[in-house]
């Protein structure tokens, strides 16, 4: 086995399983799901870890795999804690599908928002001027590529910010692996207010990533480039939100594959071209988007700790 191993399946109906998956079958009286949840704690699954072989791939037998050792409550107490993990899981099921219809819901209203299918209107309810198109260069000063500087354990202060660091849900910074820039720190590298980065190489080419304060003092790395946002034409966030729509990653795909090979430059980000209408609408449409993000964050929080709470639970109950 490669990466998946100790991964646990339960089959619910008849499949086929492949040569590199081990099939276990009752010896004694156990509820399907009870065991489920078992195989799947910590301390068992450490268990298997030592007991696999291989120097660069762990895999484990079916000898080594019966070698493993798990107490088991009566048929009685399983049902009954399965029973109350099936309640977690269905909570956590519900969670997912209403962070799944909030997402479609935003890139729904944010398709008629910027295709212009749904337009606000003025506070006073005039209609409001026509959108503008302004290539980033015209919206932002002059492109600038990240420190080419190795990453260290984090100091406590200073963030260092790389492509991987970059959520692929939400495009945010995450916090769960911190790490600090291995280089004489400059300012010019600190990222600021409305500075938006995109990814240059690789995969993620296109990814993109706006500052936010609290997001604490950050440099950011020598694959991404920056552009400091002109706030006195374009709010930064209306502007980042642009470059999550299926027109912007449709650029990405036809550009990045220009030389044979995934990559956009910032020349050829700076020729990007933004629907801008007037600073007005700009924020009626920013705030609108924002407040079903901060329903999105509520949601993703708590689905988060749910999880959290079941490994915690499974845990406690299988020690």
């Amino acid at each position: 086995m490669g990466p998946p191993l100790s991964n646990v399946y339960l089959s619910k109906e008849p499949v086929v399983f492949g040569g590199f998956v081990i099939r276990g079958s009752a010896q004694v009286p156990y509820d399907p799901l009870f065991m489920n949840g078992l195989l799947k704690t910590d301390k068992v699954r450490d268990q298997i870890t030592q007991l696999s072989g291989g120097s660069t791939r762990f895999n484990i037998g079916q000898d080594s795999l019966n070698k493993v050792s798990i107490f088991l409550p009566s048929k009685e107490e399983q049902t009954k804690i399965a029973t109350f993990l099936s309640v977690v899981d269905e909570k956590i099921s519900q969670l997912s599908q209403k962070l799944h219809l909030l997402s479609q819901y935003k890139q729904g209203m944010m398709q008629k928002l910027f295709s212009q299918q749904l337009r606000f209107k003025a506070d006073d309810g005039s209609e409001f001027e026509e959108w503008e198109e302004r290539k980033l260069s015209e919206i932002s000063q002059k492109a600038m590529y990240g420190m080419n500087a190795a990453a260290t354990e984090y100091d406590g202060i200073n963030k260092y910010l790389r492509i991987t660091d970059i959520c692929e849900f939400s495009n945010s910074f995450k916090m769960d692996n911190l790490t600090s820039p291995n280089a004489e720190l400059d300012d010019k590298y600190k990222l600021q207010l409305g500075d938006l980065l995109f990814a240059r190489t690789g995969a993620s080419v296109g990814k993109s990533y706006l500052y936010k304060e609290n997001d604490g003092i950050t440099y950011f790395a020598g694959f991404l480039i920056k552009f400091s946002l002109n706030t006195n034409l374009v709010i930064p966030y209306f502007i980042f939100l642009q470059t999550l729509t299926k027109g912007f990653s449709q650029w990405v795909v036809t550009n990045s594959m220009r030389s044979g090979q995934p990559g956009i430059n910032a020349e050829e980000y700076s020729s990007y071209i933004f629907k801008v209408p007037c600073l007005a609408e700009q924020t009626k449409i920013a705030n609108f988007l924002s407040a079903i993000d901060q329903k999105i964050d509520v949601v993703s929080e708590q689905l988060e700790q749910a999880k959290l709470w079941k490994k915690g639970l499974l845990q406690q109950m299988f020690v």
